[in-house]
Order: structure tokens, then sequence, then C-alpha cells
């Protein structure tokens, strides 16, 4: 179904497309195993929480930091708890959508044209939290992109959630201003090293030809 969407609007009525897609995640049901270092990132995540630190989460671009994410929802969702989830694009927010749709978790939406529902779980367009000046009533609240929240209009929706449990998930915590991210987090998670994640087949490495 990822081609019947644009500007990650589905063709049809949001709800008929989620029937759809529930359909065929029941055929072909989602791997609900984390792989190694996933599995290690979450318990370091939740020992950052216990020790009341804002840890930041660094992996690679495909290295899974949204599955990890929604797998920690799961888990919420099981003990009658709700997340929230904070990223910048619609593309984004439609993908953490279909990942917790394929998991079963009940959730809602915030961002123009979807209404928001009872449920606990929330995903939110970063944009839409920031000129709404949203506050989410969840039990935690993770930042994607955590990289982008430095400007003076996002680092607001931070300080504004600084009450809850905060987790930040970024590929690149080196910005090319040279800012540092210790205006939102206090603890940076190790990752495994981009190499070791190729030579396992997590991710598929780069080749540079020359030009000839």
């Amino acid at each position: 179904y990822a081609g019947a969407l644009i500007d990650a609007a589905p063709t049809i009525a949001y709800d008929r497309f989620l029937q759809r897609y529930g359909r065929v995640l029941r055929v072909f049901p989602p791997n609900l195993s984390p792989r190694p270092y996933q599995e290690a990132e979450i318990k370091a995540i939740r020992q950052a929480i216990r020790d009341k630190r804002r840890p930041i989460s660094v992996l690679p671009t495909g290295a899974g930091k949204s599955h990890l994410s929604v797998l920690m929802s799961l888990a919420a969702a099981r003990k009658g708890k709700g997340l929230g989830f904070s990223t910048p694009r619609r593309d984004l927010v439609a993908a953490l959508s279909r990942r917790m749709t394929g998991l079963g978790i009940p959730h809602g939406l915030i961002m123009p044209g979807r209404k928001d529902n009872h449920h606990r779980t929330k995903i939110v367009s970063l944009h839409t939290a920031a000129r709404r000046k949203l506050v989410l009533d969840v039990d935690a609240v993770f930042f994607d992109e955590a990289h982008l929240y430095l400007s003076e209009e996002f680092l607001a929706v931070v300080d504004r959630h600084r009450h809850l449990p905060s987790i930040f998930l970024t590929a690149t915590p080196w910005r090319s201003d040279g800012c540092g991210l210790g205006r939102i987090a206090d603890l940076m998670l190790p990752s495994p090293p981009i190499a070791d994640l190729i030579k396992q087949a997590f991710l598929v490495g780069t080749q540079f030809c020359r030009a000839r």
C-alpha cells in the first residue's frame, strides 16, 4: 500500500486504508523480535529513564530507531500506558502510524487533516505541536530527528514536555552549525559502529566508484 500514499495521505478513507493494511499484516505478520543491538538499546533507554536522565539514542539510518521506539510503545500499551511521538514530516508520521497499526497499537494522529481521538498513544507532527503549543497527555515522549530541536520554535516543544520522561532519536547528532544537543539531552547512548552492522548484514555497505 505504499504506492497508494500521496504526501503520506491514503487515496481512500483512512479507516478503510487501515482495515486493508491490517488484513495484509495478518497474512504477513511483522517481526516483533528486536535485533540484538536494538534490544541492548531498549534496555539502555529504560535504565536511563529510571536514572532520571534524558537520553539520546544515536543509530544510523536503517538501523531501526523507529522500530525500537514502536516496540517500547507496544510494551507500554500492554500495561495501559501511552507514549507520545513527535516527528517532523508527514511521511514520518504516516510511517510510524503504519508500524503501530501493524502491531495493533491503538493510537491517535495530531496533524492537519486528522482528528485526534481518545487513544493514549499519540503521534504528533512537530510543526503542529509547535504551532498549537501542544502538551501531550502521555507517560513518556519520543522526539524523532532530535538534531532539529535546537531552533527556538522547536525547543519550546521540548521545554513544554520537560515534566515527562523524554527520549531523543537521531542518526546525525553532529549539526553543521556546531551546536551540541546538550540543551535537550544529558546522556548519549553508545551505538554499534556502522562497520559492525554491515558485517552482521543488518545494513548494506556502500561502494564508491572512481570517475573515469
